[in-house]
């Protein structure tokens, strides 16, 4: 007996030599034999495996790719803000303008940093960091942090 926890809910099935699928309202969880979640669709989002790792389609068309590294890669992505969760980690901050385009870059203190460009209109298109950790909400807010360490750089 296979058991899976989708949300609150805990499931029991049998699983075949294919896998299983389990459905609750209008979520489904389909898994191999040994329990790995091949696909997926809960609260709207579309979760796949695909090679090298996740695929999560969001309901507003953004792709989160999440590699079996821990790599993440966000694609078709419109943050409706950005900002910092906590203003004692700042070093420096700095704005540019180029070309009527907003660059906000913050330094955080011991390393780090994030940059954020906003277009002429004031949506933000595009966001750059290093050593730095982040948390999307459902509503494409961004709240950025310093990360604990070097991790290379983030998009």
């Amino acid at each position: 007996m296979t058991k899976l926890k989708t949300g609150k809910i805990n499931e029991e099935f049998e699983a075949d030599p294919q896998g299983a699928e389990t459905t609750t309202d209008d979520c489904y969880v389909q898994v191999d034999q040994e329990g790995n979640v091949l696909s997926a669709q809960v609260c709207g989002s579309v979760v796949e495996k695909v090679e090298g790792g996740i695929k999560v389609t969001r309901p507003d068309g953004s792709i989160v790719y999440r590699q079996d590294g821990g790599n993440i890669r966000i694609e078709n992505l419109i943050p409706k803000s950005v900002g910092i969760e906590d203003l004692s980690e700042i070093e420096s901050f700095a704005m540019r303008t180029v070309n009527g385009m907003r660059i906000y870059r913050v330094n955080y203190v011991g390393g780090g940093y994030v940059e954020v460009t906003y277009s002429k209109e004031g949506q933000v298109i595009g966001l750059i960091g290093y050593n730095i950790e982040q948390t999307i909400s459902k509503d494409n807010e961004i709240l950025v942090r310093q990360g604990k360490s070097a991790s290379g750089q983030v998009h």
